[in-house]
Parts: structure tokens; sequence; C-alpha cells
């Protein structure tokens, strides 16, 4: 809800629909590590098993993002602009009046 001043000096209350903030990070990466997880094990099944090295670098990945809290994807993906979770809840939180 925000409030317009009208030049008579009346006050008008307009709704407007909250704007979804997108996708954290945090489910973007689990999305691309699941994709990347369940392609290079479909690659692997057609073509040879040497496509599992991308399958266990994926794992590694993880392991390290719930260990250390990073991991190689999660960096460029914010270098390419997705917010965390935790600065989306701000964006959130800033827009309760």
């Amino acid at each position: 809800m925000e409030c317009d001043q009208a030049a008579t000096g009346t006050e008008r209350v307009t709704f407007k629909p909250p704007r979804p903030p997108g996708w954290p990070l945090e489910r973007v990466l689990h999305l691309m590590a699941g994709t990347v997880v369940l392609t290079s094990a479909t690659l692997a099944y057609l073509f040879g098993p040497l496509w599992l090295i991308l399958t266990g670098f994926v794992g590694a990945s993880l392991l390290l993002d719930a260990s250390v809290g990073w991991c190689p994807a999660s960096l460029v993906l914010y270098r390419l602009g997705i917010r965390t979770s935790a600065e989306c809840g701000l964006h959130r939180a800033s827009r309760i009046p």
C-alpha cells in the first residue's frame, strides 16, 4: 500500500500487488546442480561412464557449499546479479511499512 499526495493536499491510497523479488541464489544453485547431475547421469548412460566426473564435481561443490558456505557456482551467480535469500528478505522487509 502506498500513499500519493495530490496537489490539493488530499491523500490518495493506492493498492499495488507486491512485486516478487525473484528466486534467491540458493534456489537457483540447487536448480543448476540438479539439472547438471541429471544431465551428466543421462550422458553417462548414453555415451560412457566418464561423464560421471561431472556428477562428482557437482557433489564436491555442494559439499563445499554446505561446509564453507560458498561454491564456485554461487560466486558466479552472485556476480551475475542474483541476490541471496538474506538480501531478498531485507528487500521484502524494507517494503513493509
